[in-house]
């Protein structure tokens, strides 16, 4: 990964994130939440559940005696980010920690994993970062939307007949081609010399018919060969494009965990020497 990259103010908010979860620092964690943006927040809120279960455990063996040891739950809810007292509860219940009204109950012989999956709230730490934003001017970065209302196209006349070509569709012009006029009076042309020959008017309808079923159907050939090069083109991108995630998105990510693990435990050392 480029220096600058690495470097980023995104890219080192999940630094700092993965670096938190993975050393069970959850107090460090929720600094990370509360400096991030509103949409690096609501990332990291999937992983709240995660951390603060295993805050919980950290708690049991650091605090807790051979009897157990009382928390206020106060403590509690500002330590861990909890939004309201049910969310604790809950939250509590899911864990099966003894609560009383004012204090929860730890015991280091206790696990502390839920049975099932854990109950997620919306998240008052996260909420507050839309400071009266709506979510679409967030995702544009305070830009306001386009509002500009997409204008079909067509490519065949009022009377039903193709006017324009595949490209012309792919190019979405504002003006439809108009049918040439050319065409329609060589075929008027065709019609009166062959009706001044004694050729009947039947004969003429079966005529033009056949003409334009032979036209139509050389422009169905046409396009439908311009279609199957665009599929072709978009299954052979789609294709080159997952190989290179796989070859090259996961050997970066790996090599960037590894040397984040690396730094912290180069970190500890220099904490204990």
């Amino acid at each position: 990964m480029r220096t600058e990259t690495r470097a980023s103010p995104s890219v080192q908010v999940a630094v700092k994130a993965f670096s938190a979860v993975h050393s069970n620092n959850y107090a460090r964690f929720f600094n990370v939440v509360k400096k991030a943006t509103y949409l690096q927040a609501a990332i990291l809120h999937r992983y709240f559940g995660q951390v603060r279960k295993q805050a919980i455990q950290t708690m049991a063996r650091a605090y807790t005696t051979t009897k157990g040891t009382s928390i206020p739950l106060q403590d509690i809810i500002r330590t861990l980010q909890f939004s309201s007292i049910t969310e604790t509860n809950t939250f509590c219940a899911e864990l099966m920690i003894s609560t009383k009204p004012n204090n929860i109950e730890l015991y280091r012989t206790e696990s502390y994993e839920p049975e099932g999956s854990m109950s997620v709230f919306r998240s008052g730490l996260v909420s507050s970062k839309m400071a009266d934003r709506s979510l679409g001017a967030i995702i544009a970065h305070g830009r306001a939307p386009s509002d500009q209302l997409h204008q079909p196209i067509s490519s065949f006349d009022a009377d039903g007949r193709y006017v324009g070509k595949y490209s012309a569709l792919l190019d979405s012009p504002d003006v439809v081609e108009q049918p040439q006029r050319d065409s329609q009076d060589l075929s008027q042309e065709v019609i009166s010399k062959l009706e001044a020959a004694g050729i009947s008017n039947m004969m003429v309808k079966l005529v033009t018919k056949q003409l334009l079923l032979e036209i139509t159907g050389e422009m169905v050939v046409q396009v439908s060969q311009e279609v199957i090069r665009a599929t072709d083109l978009v299954k052979a991108s789609t294709e080159v494009a997952h190989e290179v995630l796989q070859q090259h998105v996961e050997a970066e990510v790996m090599t960037i965990c590894g040397e984040v693990i690396r730094e912290e435990l180069l970190s500890k050392q220099r904490h204990l020497e």
